[in-house]
């Protein structure tokens, strides 16, 4: 997950003097990005997507966003610190005294950092998802070969919520959180 952090941050980057041209083939979806010789290294990397070969989802409530990434920590000042000397991240709502919520300055997914227990010893990281129907995303994750986990409900910050944890056939914890 860093390493996938890392190079969204290494391709969000981009030259403030090298002029780019960027091309774009409609029938490949492939972007690629020419930079003018030279001795540096490239500050952005050649961007490749391969058209669809899945089927789309028939079931029309099958949407979602990420809304959040989960880490489990040892320590959540020392998590807190490392996230923000090294990301700029920045403490944004504690929920409850082993959940903390940290945002990022130039936005995207917020980082939910969880005080790890002896339970949580075996998980790895995962995100969160927000649905607009729970009970139906748990259904179709379920269908799919997920495992149910835990449930909350609750009120963090006065706004009503609730979700499932499920684990993908991989064992990722993703939560399913319907807002309202």
């Amino acid at each position: 997950m860093v390493m996938a952090v890392s190079l969204v941050l290494v391709a969000g980057c981009s030259s403030s003097g090298a002029s780019e041209k960027a091309v774009a083939s409609s029938t490949t979806h492939r972007t690629t990005t020419t930079v003018p010789e030279t001795t540096a290294p490239p500050t952005t990397l050649p961007i490749s997507r391969a058209p669809s070969t899945t089927t789309q989802p028939t079931d029309p409530s099958a949407t979602g966003k990420i809304l959040m990434i989960k880490l489990y920590v040892g320590d959540l000042d020392e998590a807190q610190t490392f996230y923000g000397q090294v990301f700029g991240a920045k403490f944004a709502l504690a929920v409850g005294p082993t959940a903390h919520i940290m945002t990022f300055p130039q936005g995207g997914p917020g980082l939910v950092l969880l005080k790890a227990s002896a339970e949580d010893e075996a998980k790895q990281g995962g995100f969160i998802v927000q649905v607009p129907d729970m009970q139906a995303a748990q259904a179709r994750a379920i269908a799919h070969g997920a495992t149910k986990q835990g449930t909350f409900a609750g009120a963090p910050s006065g706004q009503a919520a609730k979700s499932v944890d499920v684990l993908d056939p991989w064992g990722n914890q993703v939560e399913l959180l319907q807002v309202g």
